[in-house]
């Protein structure tokens, strides 16, 4: 008995099992991505986003004190 009906054609977006394990050089076989895997390397992704977000956060305070110091010496003193 069948639960669910598959659809004649599923379309996915994703790499293929090949381009993975060329990409990222994990996986027990470039015939199938594992689910630890790919996790794995969304979880790293993330985290590298997250570190470049920081080091923007930071770059970004940085330049509005500059910004701000530099706008404090064109004003006109009364």
């Amino acid at each position: 008995m069948r639960f669910f009906k598959r659809r004649a054609k599923t379309e996915h977006i994703g790499p293929n099992a090949q381009e993975f394990a060329a990409a990222f050089g994990v996986g027990e076989s470039d015939k199938y991505i594992n689910m630890v895997d790919a996790f794995g390397v969304a979880l790293t992704a993330i985290q590298g986003l997250h570190q470049i977000a920081q080091e923007q956060e930071s770059r970004l305070t940085i330049l509005e004190a500059r910004l701000a110091a530099f706008d404090d010496e064109r004003q006109p003193v009364a």
